[in-house]
Parts: structure tokens; C-alpha cells; sequence
């Protein structure tokens, strides 16, 4: 009963062991198929015996392998990878790794470079193991070349000359060659004798060439050197008016310079006061100014003061006394207007005045220029438009005051509309100058600047008249009439007149005229 007892315990034990046997096997075996799902482990070796990195595949776990040594199946190249293997000497089993490329071994390949006529190569690079072109050369076009100019040169007496020519800056090839021209050989004259001077001897004979200078035939000193002939310039003393000089001296023969004359600073003015003056009727007046008592410069220049002119009523001047002067003789004819618009059938006055005031009252011709076709005009200057058109009125007088004859005349365009088609005539109210006075040297020239009121006035001419100045003559100025100048002439005080040609407006201007300080 016992033995069946052990006997059935003892088959259950060996069942058990069995199980658990197969299902410990199972279980092995699946961590196998896992590992190998996943790709077998890299391992790493050694670069001294084998080579890289590989992949080898899991061991059964039945064999406990010995392999042999790794063996190269396939060398690495530039570009491509190789491979070494093991293989297991028990069951066979082959393990195998990858060697990496080697990569390429680069060198550069010279480039050539290009001339004027032959082509060059860029710098390249290909490997000097598989002989791989990594970066190719490329071409380079020749330069071409660069031709400038050779200047030429003159020859000379003793050297050669060159024409001008062209060659490339870059080789120097000829594109037109110079030619040389040949030396011009001495062209020898006989020297002239020369006297001596004050450090150089007198010299006689001897040649020379006329082109260089080159002396052929030294000549022959005649006279030893003169010496200097010195003068003493004494000194200069200095002034208010010119600067003053120190003493020196110079050779009289000559010229030379031994000890230079230095300028001295000229003195200063000693000032005068020149006292003011009113003026009055006829006579200019003047302001305070100052000049040198030693040398006589004027140093502050008065101002000057327009004569008052006379205040003439009835028949006597308000300011002096004076009566009106009568029978002058006549300078001159103004016209109050120089141009009138007129309908047929207007009429309008004109006025004529004899210059200067008090001037002798010849008779005055009013003069109808269209005979009477377009207007007519009485002695006292009434005209009447009878006809459309366009014309003029002359004015004339005589004067024999002086025993000659002269005459003088002025001209009024006259325009005449039947219906009044032309625009408004503005007649000349005043004239303004600029300035009353003006102080100008000899030789200098200046603009007279003023302006004809009001500014639209349609007739802007203005005459300049040179009056008398104060010797009584018209010498100091002379006027540029049409550019509107005078200039000095002498020194002295002139005056001129501005007078218009519309409605004979009149301003006078003063001019002092100085010395040149030049």
C-alpha cells in the first residue's frame, strides 16, 4: 500500500517537473522571438582587431558560441561602406559589421590664369584616391589687351629721341612701335666776347652749342670781376599821407640788393573840424566834417545840403528878397503830358513851360503834325479830336538871348478813337529819387536810381539834365542818358535834374565828386 502510495506521488512530481520544464522552455523562447523582433544589439569592436560597429544576431540559448576572428569580406571605398565577419565554430552562425566609408581625400587642383591672347582655369578639387572631380575647373576667357600710350620724346644734342607709339599696359606688346629718332649733334657757334661784371671776369674767344648751352671751346679770361658799386638809400620818413621807408643799400651797377629798405607804418592824420553851413536859396549848404591839417585828406566828408531854391510870390522870394529873375535864357521845353487819348469831338489842354524858371518868354509854335486831318490845336495849346487816328503835336521855341539861335522842341503823341476803344492813359504824378545826394570819386561811374509815380503811369521816360555847378559850367559829371550814369570828371559839386516826360516832373540831385585816392 505504501509502495502505490510513493508510486502515484512519484508520478505526480514527474508530471509537474515536465510542465513546468515546457513551460519554462516556452517562456525563454519568447523572450528570443522578442529580442529578435526588436533587431539584434549593436555591439562594438575594437578597431585594432576588427573594425566598427555591427549587428549580430541573438545567441540560441542552446549554443554558447565561439567565434573566430573577424574577417573583411568587402573593403570600404571613398563612397561607399564595407563589411567584416565572425563565424561561430560550434554551431555555425555567421556574425557580420558594417566598416563606414572612408570618405574622399580632397586636393586642389591649380588653376592657370589667363594672359592678353590665351585662356586660364579657375582653383578645382577631386580626390586623389578615386580620382572623383569634386569641384571641375572652369574657364577663364583671355583678358584682351589694354593698349596705351608710349609717349614719345624729343632728341636732344647728345641723346636720342623716341616717337610716340602705343603698347599694352598689361604684357607689353607693341600694337605700334616707336621709332627712334637720332641725336641732333651740337650746333656750334663762335661765343661772344662778354665783359666783366661786378662778380663775374670778362671772358673773349671760345665756342659754345646755340641749341644746349654745351660749352665746345672754353673762352679766355680777359678782366678779373669789377666788384660791387655800393650806394647807400637813406631812410624815408614817414607821413599822415605815404608810408615811410628804413635806410638800406644796392650795387649801382647791377642792382643787387645788399640791405632791403623796410617800410614804416605812415603817420596818423591830425583831424580839423570843418564847420557846417546852412544853405539858402541859390547856394547848397553843408554838414560838419573833418580833414587833415598836415596833408589835407579829407577824413569825414560833409554832408551835403540841397539849395533851398527860391519862394518867388508876387514877384519877390519869401526867403532872400530876390525878385524873380525875368528874360533868362531858355534851356529847355517841357510838356505836361506826352501822350492823350481823345474821342472825336473831346478836347484837351495842354500846357508847355520854358526852362528855367524866369526864362524869357518867346513865343511858343503849337505844331499840328496831321495838318489838321485828325485834330485841331489853338496857340494856347487847346486840342480837339475831329478824326479817328493816331498822330502827334510837336512844341517849338526859339532863343536868341545869347546871340545865336537856338531852338528847342517837345512831341505829345496823340491818339484819336471813335468809340473809346484803347484803355485809360495814367499820367505821371511825381518822380522820387532814391537819393538826394551822391558822392562819387574822378573816374567812377554810377547808377541814378529813381522811381516814376505812381508806378503804372504809362509814360516812365525821364530825361537827365546837367545843370551849371558851382564855377557856373557843366565839366564836373558826364551822363549816359540812356543807361541813367554819370561819372566824375573833376573834383567839385554838380547837379543834375530828373525831369519827366509826362506832365515834366522834376527832382533835383546833388553829386560831390572827390579825388582818385589811386
Amino acid at each position: 500500500m505504501k509502495n502505490k502510495r510513493f508510486l502515484k506521488y512519484a508520478l505526480l512530481l514527474s508530471a509537474l517537473a515536465a510542465l513546468l520544464a515546457f513551460a519554462g522552455c516556452e517562456s525563454i523562447k519568447g523572450l528570443i522571438d522578442k529580442e529578435d523582433a526588436n533587431t539584434a544589439p549593436k555591439v562594438s569592436v575594437d578597431w585594432g582587431e576588427t573594425a566598427a560597429t555591427g549587428t549580430e544576431s541573438p545567441e540560441e540559448p542552446s549554443c554558447s558560441h565561439s567565434y573566430t576572428a573577424w574577417k573583411t569580406v568587402k573593403e570600404p571605398t571613398c563612397a561607399e561602406g564595407g563589411e567584416r565577419q565572425r563565424t561561430c565554430t560550434k554551431c555555425g552562425k555567421v556574425n557580420s559589421v558594417v566598416l563606414p566609408a572612408k570618405g574622399h581625400t580632397l586636393v586642389t587642383d591649380e588653376g592657370v590664369a589667363p594672359t592678353c591672347t590665351t585662356a586660364g582655369l579657375s582653383n578645382g578639387k577631386h580626390c586623389s584616391v578615386c580620382g572623383m572631380i569634386v569641384e571641375a575647373q572652369k574657364p577663364e576667357p583671355a583678358w584682351g589687351h589694354q593698349y596705351v600710350d608710349a609717349p614719345g620724346y624729343p632728341a636732344s644734342c647728345e641723346e636720342v629721341g623716341k616717337t610716340d607709339g602705343k603698347r599694352c599696359a598689361i604684357c607689353g606688346a607693341v600694337q605700334s612701335e616707336q621709332q627712334v629718332i637720332p641725336a641732333l649733334g651740337h650746333n656750334v657757334v663762335d661765343s661772344p666776347d662778354a665783359p666783366p661784371g661786378c662778380e663775374t671776369p670778362g671772358y673773349t674767344g671760345g665756342r659754345h652749342c646755340a641749341r644746349c648751352g654745351k660749352v665746345i671751346e672754353a673762352p679766355t679770361e680777359t678782366d678779373p670781376p669789377l666788384g660791387h658799386d655800393t650806394v647807400y638809400d637813406e631812410a624815408v620818413a614817414p607821413t599822415c599821407a605815404e608810408k615811410g621807408k628804413t635806410a638800406g643799400s644796392h650795387c649801382a651797377r647791377c642792382g643787387k640788393v645788399f640791405e632791403a629798405q623796410q617800410p614804416i607804418d605812415s603817420l596818423p592824420h591830425t583831424p580839423v573840424v570843418d564847420a557846417a553851413y546852412p544853405p539858402d536859396c541859390e547856394h547848397e549848404g553843408r554838414g560838419e566834417g573833418t580833414h587833415c591839417a598836415v596833408c589835407g585828406q579829407i577824413i569825414q566828408q560833409p554832408k551835403v545840403i540841397a539849395a533851398l531854391g527860391h519862394n518867388y510870390v508876387d514877384g519877390f522870394c519869401t526867403r532872400c528878397g530876390q525878385e524873380k529873375p525875368k528874360n533868362l535864357p531858355i534851356t529847355g521845353i517841357l510838356l505836361d503830358k506826352t501822350k492823350v487819348q481823345l474821342e472825336v469831338g473831346e478836347s484837351i489842354q495842354l500846357t508847355a513851360t520854358l526852362l528855367p524858371d524866369g526864362a524869357i518868354q518867346n513865343r511858343i509854335e503849337w505844331i499840328n503834325e496831321s495838318k489838321g486831318e485828325y485834330y485841331t490845336v489853338t496857340q494856347d495849346g487847346l486840342v480837339t479830336a475831329i478824326k479817328p487816328g493816331k498822330t502827334s503835336l510837336t512844341v517849338y521855341v526859339e532863343d536868341t538871348s545869347s546871340g545865336s539861335r537856338k531852338s528847342f522842341t517837345k512831341t505829345c503823341t496823340i491818339e484819336i478813337t471813335q468809340d473809346g476803344g484803347f484803355g485809360d492813359l495814367v499820367p505821371v504824378t511825381g518822380i522820387k529819387a532814391d537819393r538826394d545826394h551822391y558822392t562819387i570819386s574822378v573816374g567812377e561811374t554810377v547808377r541814378i536810381e529813381y522811381t516814376v509815380m505812381p508806378a503804372n503811369a504809362t509814360d516812365q521816360r525821364v530825361d537827365i539834365i546837367n545843370e551849371p555847378g558851382e564855377d557856373g559850367t557843366k565839366t564836373y559829371l558826364s551822363i549816359d542818358k540812356k543807361a541813367g550814369t554819370v561819372t566824375g570828371l573833376k573834383p567839385g559839386i554838380a547837379k543834375i535834374t530828373l525831369y519827366t516826360e509826362d506832365g515834366g516832373k522834376t527832382k533835383t540831385i546833388y553829386i560831390t565828386i572827390v579825388p582818385d585816392d589811386d
